[in-house]
Protein backbone atom coordinates (compact mmCIF):
# COMPACT_ATOMS: atom_id res chain seq x y z
CA UNK A 1 0.00 0.00 0.00
CA UNK A 2 1.31 3.34 -0.61
CA UNK A 3 3.17 5.41 1.55
CA UNK A 4 0.88 8.51 1.34
CA UNK A 5 -2.02 6.83 3.09
CA UNK A 6 -2.66 7.76 6.89
CA UNK A 7 -1.04 5.18 10.07
CA UNK A 8 -4.75 4.15 10.18
CA UNK A 9 -4.25 2.03 6.91
CA UNK A 10 -1.08 0.38 8.03
CA UNK A 11 -3.06 -2.67 8.57
CA UNK A 12 -5.78 -4.74 6.49
CA UNK A 13 -8.84 -5.81 8.27
CA UNK A 14 -11.18 -7.66 6.03
CA UNK A 15 -14.58 -7.39 4.68
CA UNK A 16 -17.67 -7.52 6.55
CA UNK A 17 -19.50 -9.57 3.37
CA UNK A 18 -21.25 -12.88 3.51
CA UNK A 19 -18.38 -15.47 4.12
CA UNK A 20 -17.94 -18.04 1.25
CA UNK A 21 -17.02 -21.71 2.01
CA UNK A 22 -13.43 -22.65 2.85
CA UNK A 23 -12.86 -26.14 0.81
CA UNK A 24 -10.36 -28.88 1.74
CA UNK A 25 -9.36 -27.27 4.92
CA UNK A 26 -5.97 -28.84 6.20
CA UNK A 27 -7.37 -32.39 9.03
CA UNK A 28 -5.32 -30.63 11.52
CA UNK A 29 -7.35 -27.68 12.33
CA UNK A 30 -9.39 -29.01 15.54
CA UNK A 31 -12.75 -27.62 17.38
CA UNK A 32 -11.39 -25.64 20.22
CA UNK A 33 -14.96 -24.40 21.48
CA UNK A 34 -17.85 -22.04 20.91
CA UNK A 35 -18.30 -18.93 22.63
CA UNK A 36 -20.68 -16.38 22.76
CA UNK A 37 -20.48 -12.41 23.10
CA UNK A 38 -21.97 -11.16 25.93
CA UNK A 39 -23.53 -8.50 26.68
CA UNK A 40 -20.49 -6.29 27.19
CA UNK A 41 -18.96 -6.94 23.35
CA UNK A 42 -17.06 -9.48 24.82
CA UNK A 43 -16.51 -13.16 24.98
CA UNK A 44 -15.84 -15.14 28.55
CA UNK A 45 -11.58 -15.89 28.43
CA UNK A 46 -10.94 -18.91 26.20
CA UNK A 47 -8.49 -21.31 27.37
CA UNK A 48 -5.57 -21.81 24.46
CA UNK A 49 -3.13 -25.38 24.56
CA UNK A 50 0.65 -24.54 24.75
CA UNK A 51 3.03 -25.40 22.02
CA UNK A 52 6.64 -24.40 21.84
CA UNK A 53 6.31 -22.98 18.90
CA UNK A 54 2.77 -21.80 19.07
CA UNK A 55 -0.36 -22.63 18.19
CA UNK A 56 -3.21 -20.84 15.49
CA UNK A 57 -6.88 -20.52 15.93
CA UNK A 58 -9.17 -20.41 13.59
CA UNK A 59 -12.33 -18.18 14.51
CA UNK A 60 -15.36 -17.66 12.53
CA UNK A 61 -18.28 -15.29 13.23
CA UNK A 62 -21.83 -15.03 11.90
CA UNK A 63 -22.79 -13.18 9.45
CA UNK A 64 -21.99 -9.44 8.98
CA UNK A 65 -20.06 -9.21 12.90
CA UNK A 66 -16.44 -7.84 12.91
CA UNK A 67 -14.01 -8.84 16.25
CA UNK A 68 -10.82 -8.32 17.19
CA UNK A 69 -8.68 -10.43 19.70
CA UNK A 70 -9.69 -7.98 22.93
CA UNK A 71 -7.71 -9.98 25.34
CA UNK A 72 -4.75 -12.59 25.64
CA UNK A 73 -2.34 -13.32 28.52
CA UNK A 74 0.52 -15.55 29.08
CA UNK A 75 0.45 -18.50 31.52
CA UNK A 76 2.07 -16.21 34.27
CA UNK A 77 -1.01 -13.72 33.82
CA UNK A 78 0.87 -11.05 31.46
CA UNK A 79 -1.44 -9.09 29.50
CA UNK A 80 -0.25 -9.39 26.01
CA UNK A 81 -3.34 -7.53 23.87
CA UNK A 82 -6.29 -5.21 24.82
CA UNK A 83 -9.67 -3.55 23.65
CA UNK A 84 -8.60 -1.23 20.88
CA UNK A 85 -9.80 0.84 17.95
CA UNK A 86 -8.47 1.18 14.48
CA UNK A 87 -7.39 -1.74 12.42
CA UNK A 88 -4.71 -2.99 14.43
CA UNK A 89 -3.68 -2.65 18.00
CA UNK A 90 0.31 -1.59 16.66
CA UNK A 91 1.84 -0.66 20.55
CA UNK A 92 0.35 -4.31 21.86
CA UNK A 93 3.41 -6.98 22.54
CA UNK A 94 0.71 -9.36 20.69
CA UNK A 95 0.12 -7.23 17.71
CA UNK A 96 -3.29 -8.03 15.95
CA UNK A 97 -5.88 -6.90 13.35
CA UNK A 98 -9.71 -6.71 13.16
CA UNK A 99 -11.16 -10.00 11.83
CA UNK A 100 -14.73 -9.52 9.77
CA UNK A 101 -16.74 -12.45 9.71
CA UNK A 102 -13.27 -14.48 10.04
CA UNK A 103 -9.64 -14.51 11.01
CA UNK A 104 -6.58 -16.31 11.92
CA UNK A 105 -4.43 -15.57 14.60
CA UNK A 106 -1.18 -17.05 15.47
CA UNK A 107 0.33 -17.32 19.23
CA UNK A 108 3.00 -17.89 20.49
CA UNK A 109 3.07 -17.69 23.90
CA UNK A 110 -0.76 -16.87 24.87
CA UNK A 111 -2.72 -18.98 27.38
CA UNK A 112 -5.93 -17.49 27.28
CA UNK A 113 -7.79 -15.07 24.90
CA UNK A 114 -10.88 -13.65 24.72
CA UNK A 115 -12.92 -11.68 21.34
CA UNK A 116 -14.52 -7.90 21.28
CA UNK A 117 -17.46 -6.97 19.09
CA UNK A 118 -15.90 -3.77 16.74
CA UNK A 119 -18.12 -1.65 14.01
CA UNK A 120 -17.38 -2.54 10.80
CA UNK A 121 -17.43 0.74 9.72
CA UNK A 122 -15.18 2.81 12.36
CA UNK A 123 -13.71 -0.05 13.81
CA UNK A 124 -14.10 0.82 17.14
CA UNK A 125 -15.31 -1.45 20.04
CA UNK A 126 -18.71 -2.36 20.26
CA UNK A 127 -20.61 -3.01 23.34
CA UNK A 128 -23.46 -5.61 21.95
CA UNK A 129 -24.24 -9.54 22.08
CA UNK A 130 -23.23 -10.67 18.70
CA UNK A 131 -23.86 -14.15 18.79
CA UNK A 132 -21.16 -17.00 18.84
CA UNK A 133 -18.07 -17.39 17.80
CA UNK A 134 -16.61 -21.02 16.15
CA UNK A 135 -12.89 -21.38 17.70
CA UNK A 136 -10.79 -23.83 16.15
CA UNK A 137 -6.83 -24.61 16.66
CA UNK A 138 -3.76 -26.20 15.08
CA UNK A 139 -0.21 -26.86 16.49
CA UNK A 140 2.71 -24.82 14.62
CA UNK A 141 5.86 -25.69 13.57
CA UNK A 142 8.78 -23.07 12.40
CA UNK A 143 9.66 -25.09 9.44
CA UNK A 144 13.50 -23.68 8.01
CA UNK A 145 11.84 -24.16 4.56
CA UNK A 146 8.61 -24.25 3.16
CA UNK A 147 6.40 -24.00 -0.01
CA UNK A 148 3.97 -21.67 -0.45
CA UNK A 149 1.08 -22.74 -3.07
CA UNK A 150 -0.63 -19.94 -4.87
CA UNK A 151 -3.66 -19.67 -7.14
CA UNK A 152 -3.67 -16.69 -9.25
CA UNK A 153 -6.74 -15.08 -10.86
CA UNK A 154 -6.45 -12.32 -13.47
CA UNK A 155 -8.28 -11.03 -15.90
CA UNK A 156 -9.25 -12.66 -19.32
CA UNK A 157 -7.01 -10.02 -21.61
CA UNK A 158 -4.14 -10.48 -18.84
CA UNK A 159 -1.21 -11.20 -20.65
CA UNK A 160 -0.07 -13.14 -17.24
CA UNK A 161 -3.13 -15.50 -18.64
CA UNK A 162 -1.53 -16.60 -21.80
CA UNK A 163 2.58 -15.61 -21.31
CA UNK A 164 3.82 -18.27 -18.77
CA UNK A 165 7.15 -16.52 -18.92
CA UNK A 166 5.71 -13.45 -17.86
CA UNK A 167 4.17 -15.66 -14.84
CA UNK A 168 7.41 -17.28 -14.12
CA UNK A 169 9.56 -13.88 -13.83
CA UNK A 170 6.45 -12.27 -11.23
CA UNK A 171 7.26 -15.55 -9.13
CA UNK A 172 10.68 -15.44 -9.53
CA UNK A 173 10.88 -11.97 -7.90
CA UNK A 174 8.83 -12.93 -5.22
CA UNK A 175 11.10 -15.78 -4.60
CA UNK A 176 13.95 -13.49 -4.92
CA UNK A 177 12.24 -10.81 -1.94
CA UNK A 178 11.53 -14.11 0.25
CA UNK A 179 14.78 -15.74 -0.21
CA UNK A 180 16.42 -15.60 3.41
CA UNK A 181 12.62 -16.93 4.61
CA UNK A 182 13.37 -20.45 3.42
CA UNK A 183 9.74 -19.39 1.59
CA UNK A 184 9.25 -20.46 -2.26
CA UNK A 185 6.01 -20.10 -3.99
CA UNK A 186 4.78 -22.53 -6.21
CA UNK A 187 1.77 -21.61 -8.97
CA UNK A 188 -1.41 -24.08 -7.86
CA UNK A 189 -3.27 -22.77 -11.35
CA UNK A 190 -3.98 -19.81 -13.07
CA UNK A 191 -7.48 -18.83 -13.53
CA UNK A 192 -9.36 -16.24 -15.72
CA UNK A 193 -11.72 -14.13 -13.78
CA UNK A 194 -15.43 -14.62 -14.87
CA UNK A 195 -15.95 -11.09 -15.72
CA UNK A 196 -13.81 -7.46 -16.40
CA UNK A 197 -13.14 -5.92 -13.55
CA UNK A 198 -13.16 -1.63 -13.29
CA UNK A 199 -12.52 0.52 -10.25
CA UNK A 200 -12.55 -1.95 -7.29
CA UNK A 201 -13.39 0.14 -4.09
CA UNK A 202 -13.36 -1.07 -0.32
CA UNK A 203 -12.05 0.56 3.11
CA UNK A 204 -10.68 -1.61 6.30
CA UNK A 205 -14.40 -2.56 7.04
CA UNK A 206 -15.76 -3.52 3.31
CA UNK A 207 -14.17 -5.66 1.03
CA UNK A 208 -17.14 -6.71 -0.63
CA UNK A 209 -16.54 -5.61 -3.84
CA UNK A 210 -12.92 -7.56 -3.73
CA UNK A 211 -15.27 -10.65 -2.61
CA UNK A 212 -17.09 -10.17 -5.27
CA UNK A 213 -14.61 -11.19 -7.93
CA UNK A 214 -14.45 -14.62 -5.97
CA UNK A 215 -17.84 -15.42 -5.25
CA UNK A 216 -17.08 -18.25 -8.03
CA UNK A 217 -14.15 -19.61 -6.84
CA UNK A 218 -14.28 -20.67 -2.98
CA UNK A 219 -10.95 -20.18 -0.39
CA UNK A 220 -8.70 -23.33 0.10
CA UNK A 221 -7.07 -23.29 3.48
CA UNK A 222 -3.99 -24.90 1.81
CA UNK A 223 -3.11 -22.09 -0.84
CA UNK A 224 -3.21 -18.01 -1.07
CA UNK A 225 -5.90 -16.69 -3.82
CA UNK A 226 -3.57 -13.79 -5.74
CA UNK A 227 -6.16 -11.62 -7.55
CA UNK A 228 -4.79 -8.97 -10.21
CA UNK A 229 -7.45 -6.99 -11.72
CA UNK A 230 -8.86 -3.96 -11.88
CA UNK A 231 -8.11 -0.47 -10.35
CA UNK A 232 -7.79 -0.90 -6.55
CA UNK A 233 -8.92 2.11 -4.53
CA UNK A 234 -8.78 2.81 -0.68
CA UNK A 235 -12.35 4.31 0.04
CA UNK A 236 -13.39 4.93 3.57
CA UNK A 237 -15.89 6.66 3.97
CA UNK A 238 -14.59 8.73 7.36
CA UNK A 239 -11.11 9.79 5.74
CA UNK A 240 -11.13 11.55 2.78
CA UNK A 241 -11.84 10.98 -1.08
CA UNK A 242 -10.97 7.44 -2.65
CA UNK A 243 -7.28 6.91 -3.10
CA UNK A 244 -5.55 4.01 -5.64
CA UNK A 245 -3.25 1.85 -3.87
CA UNK A 246 -0.67 -0.41 -5.48
CA UNK A 247 -1.73 -3.46 -3.55
CA UNK A 248 -3.90 -4.67 -0.90
CA UNK A 249 -4.41 -7.52 1.71
CA UNK A 250 -8.04 -7.64 2.84
CA UNK A 251 -6.52 -8.77 6.41
CA UNK A 252 -2.62 -9.38 8.22
CA UNK A 253 -2.62 -13.49 9.02
CA UNK A 254 -5.14 -13.51 6.45
CA UNK A 255 -8.72 -15.88 7.10
CA UNK A 256 -10.53 -12.42 5.39
CA UNK A 257 -13.60 -14.83 4.90
CA UNK A 258 -14.71 -14.21 1.21
CA UNK A 259 -12.59 -11.88 0.19
CA UNK A 260 -9.32 -13.46 1.71
CA UNK A 261 -6.40 -13.34 -0.36
CA UNK A 262 -4.35 -10.94 -1.84
CA UNK A 263 -4.78 -8.27 -4.66
CA UNK A 264 -2.50 -6.56 -7.25
CA UNK A 265 -4.17 -3.68 -10.06
CA UNK A 266 -4.20 -4.62 -13.37
CA UNK A 267 -5.30 -1.21 -14.28
CA UNK A 268 -4.12 2.65 -14.04
CA UNK A 269 -6.58 4.43 -11.98
CA UNK A 270 -6.19 7.69 -14.27
CA UNK A 271 -6.22 6.34 -17.60
CA UNK A 272 -7.63 2.71 -16.86
CA UNK A 273 -5.43 1.58 -18.91
CA UNK A 274 -3.59 -1.26 -18.45
CA UNK A 275 -0.51 -0.77 -15.48
CA UNK A 276 2.89 -0.07 -17.26
CA UNK A 277 4.78 -2.44 -14.76
CA UNK A 278 7.73 -4.71 -15.16
CA UNK A 279 7.06 -8.24 -14.00
CA UNK A 280 9.84 -7.85 -11.41
CA UNK A 281 8.44 -4.69 -9.83
CA UNK A 282 5.18 -6.58 -9.61
CA UNK A 283 6.88 -9.31 -8.10
CA UNK A 284 8.13 -6.78 -5.43
CA UNK A 285 4.34 -5.77 -4.25
CA UNK A 286 3.42 -9.29 -4.43
CA UNK A 287 5.90 -10.19 -2.25
CA UNK A 288 5.20 -7.29 0.46
CA UNK A 289 1.22 -8.12 0.10
CA UNK A 290 1.87 -12.23 0.91
CA UNK A 291 3.89 -10.58 3.65
CA UNK A 292 0.89 -9.35 5.42
CA UNK A 293 -0.58 -12.72 4.45
CA UNK A 294 1.75 -14.48 6.56
CA UNK A 295 1.70 -12.24 9.61
CA UNK A 296 3.77 -9.22 8.99
CA UNK A 297 2.53 -5.71 9.35
CA UNK A 298 4.07 -2.02 8.23
CA UNK A 299 7.34 -1.29 9.22
CA UNK A 300 8.14 2.25 11.01
CA UNK A 301 10.85 3.94 8.59
CA UNK A 302 11.02 6.67 10.79
CA UNK A 303 12.15 4.03 13.80
CA UNK A 304 13.10 0.86 11.53
CA UNK A 305 14.50 3.03 8.37
CA UNK A 306 13.69 2.12 4.89
CA UNK A 307 15.96 -1.21 4.31
CA UNK A 308 12.61 -3.24 5.37
CA UNK A 309 10.37 -5.59 2.54
CA UNK A 310 7.48 -3.87 4.88
CA UNK A 311 8.18 -0.50 4.15
CA UNK A 312 5.00 1.55 4.13
CA UNK A 313 6.35 2.21 0.49
CA UNK A 314 7.23 -1.35 -1.07
CA UNK A 315 8.35 0.20 -4.29
CA UNK A 316 11.46 2.05 -2.59
CA UNK A 317 14.78 0.35 -4.01
CA UNK A 318 16.34 -0.13 -0.82
CA UNK A 319 12.56 -1.45 0.54
CA UNK A 320 14.34 -5.14 0.38
CA UNK A 321 14.70 -8.05 3.15
CA UNK A 322 13.43 -9.05 6.62
CA UNK A 323 14.76 -8.93 10.23
CA UNK A 324 15.09 -12.40 12.10
CA UNK A 325 11.81 -11.55 13.93
CA UNK A 326 9.89 -11.09 11.08
CA UNK A 327 11.08 -14.22 9.31
CA UNK A 328 10.43 -16.43 12.26
CA UNK A 329 6.90 -14.79 12.36
CA UNK A 330 5.78 -15.59 9.07
CA UNK A 331 7.12 -19.24 9.43
CA UNK A 332 4.36 -19.99 11.85
CA UNK A 333 1.92 -18.91 9.67
CA UNK A 334 -0.78 -21.98 8.77
CA UNK A 335 -0.49 -22.57 5.33
CA UNK A 336 3.34 -22.82 5.53
CA UNK A 337 2.79 -25.87 8.37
Amino acid sequence: MRAALSLFLLSLPSACSAQAPMQSAQADWQPLVQVSFESDGETPWVSVPTSGSGVALRVTAEAGVCFELSGAATPDGEPLTQRFAGPECPDCPLRTSVAAEAGVFVLSSAAQVRFGVTDCETLNPREIAAGKLEVEVKQLAAPESSVLPLRLFVARDSTLLSDGNERQRLLAAVDDELGRTGVTTRLVDVEPLPAPAGTLRFHAGDASELAELLAEHPGDAREVRVVIAGCLEYADPLFGPPVAVDGYTPRVLGGAGAADGVFLPELDCTSSFPLSITPEARGRILAHELGHYLGLFHTDPDRDGDANLMNPNPSLSVAHGLTNAQIEALRRHPVLQ
